[in-house]
């Protein structure tokens, strides 16, 4: 795997860790006030998805700078790849 690869993945693991990190945040967070109108199994499983796709749209939208910090150390400490100069055949 080259090393432009190798940074994408990193990115994109900061990016999900960034989006489960909100996620919870956000059921945690819920937990704090009171039950309401949908306090059942499925109401439950509402928040779920609701929080999750929250945590995914917070994410894809700059989060809270998870994925900005790993793409800053990634920058920095991932070698870039070798570039080849136009018209150098390999």
């Amino acid at each position: 795997m080259d090393a432009a690869a190798q940074r994408q993945q990193l990115v994109e693991a900061g990016r999900q860790f960034e989006a489960y990190f909100i996620s919870y945040l956000m059921k945690v967070m819920r937990e704090t006030v009171p039950d309401g109108a949908v306090a059942n199994k499925h109401g439950a499983y509402f928040h779920s998805f609701y929080d999750q796709e929250i945590g995914l749209r917070a994410a894809e939208a700059g989060g809270i700078g998870i994925t900005r910090m790993v793409q800053e150390y990634a920058d920095k400490y991932v070698a870039p790849a070798p570039q080849v100069p136009l018209g150098e055949n390999r």
